[in-house]
């Protein structure tokens, strides 16, 4: 986890909070650097690791949705094998 990535958390779990949300959305992404079936797994762990961080300023896990995409939503269109770390992301949605 980055800075950002832990003040964008911090300011997500607060706007969470404000809004009385009780579901949240996290959907995992990655880059095309390494093989498919890897970037899905890395991209699970990704939205698990912000689930963890919600769970832990108190919210309930089974108030939190995670999905993977891995490499099939790209944010900066690259070629296969490419680094782009703003493909490297996790989706925050408060329904």
């Amino acid at each position: 986890s980055t800075g950002r990535g832990a003040a964008v958390m911090k300011k997500a779990a607060a706007t969470a909070r404000t809004m009385g949300v009780t579901r949240r959305s996290l959907t995992g992404h990655t880059d095309r650097s390494g093989d498919e079936a890897y970037n899905e797994t890395l991209a699970k762990r990704r939205a698990e690791a912000v689930k963890a961080a919600f769970v832990a300023r108190g919210f309930q896990p089974q108030e939190i949705a995670v999905k993977a995409k891995g490499e099939t939503t790209l944010l900066v269109p690259t070629g296969d094998g490419k680094y782009e770390p703003k493909n490297r992301r996790v989706e925050i949605v408060l329904p």
